[in-house]
């Protein structure tokens, strides 16, 4: 996991403890949000295999019908798909308001995210290759794509994980004009 997420566990698995400990109810955690619960969830899933008391975080998920999912997942990806507001249009509209309202330093990084449809972390890292002496290993000028499959521990996660970017001239002119600001730093220590 990425360290984010593993700080995210800690702090769950370290607010929510009393959950595992208690024999009644979990209502502490069946009142949280479905979004939430399952953050929770997964916090205490780690902290009770570090415990050694699985089988019994197990039973009571099993005994109070805790699941992985929020349960409407299904339906928010169909709503989604026929929502009107979020068409290209929409979000060319929002990326210039939001270009016009961000400072300079910050456009390139943005278009960037844009063009290559990567999230934010992996653009940091993307732009730091590209910037970099790993460039001719991460980019293929002759297939014009960012080759992140051959970064895994940067780019391959157990879920939504990215395999290659298709540039062109531009994009990558993008990238090698940005430069770090305090925001966002090249390398993963921070120098």
């Amino acid at each position: 996991m990425t360290p984010k997420t593993a700080e995210d566990r800690l702090r769950y698995a370290k607010q929510y403890a009393n959950v595992l400990s208690s024999v009644g109810i979990p209502t502490e955690l069946l009142q949280l949000s479905p979004n939430k619960r399952i953050h929770v969830m997964k916090a205490l899933s780690c902290l009770a295999k570090f415990m050694g008391c699985y089988d019994d975080w197990h039973s009571v998920r099993r005994k109070h019908g805790l699941c992985w999912s929020t349960g409407t997942e299904k339906i928010d990806a169909f709503t989604r798909f026929f929502d009107t507001s979020k068409d290209l249009d929409t979000m060319i509209q929002w990326l210039r308001q939001a270009m016009a309202a961000l400072p300079s330093q910050y456009l390139g990084f943005l278009l960037f995210c844009t063009l290559t449809g990567l999230r934010a972390s992996e653009c940091i890292e993307s732009v730091r290759l590209l910037n970099g002496h790993q460039m001719t290993d991460y980019y293929n000028p002759e297939q014009n794509i960012l080759q992140h499959y051959r970064f895994p521990d940067l780019f391959i996660r157990r879920t939504k994980a990215v395999y290659i970017s298709v540039m062109n001239d531009k994009i990558l002119s993008i990238a090698q004009g940005i430069t770090p600001t305090p925001c966002y730093k090249w390398s993963k220590n921070g120098n």
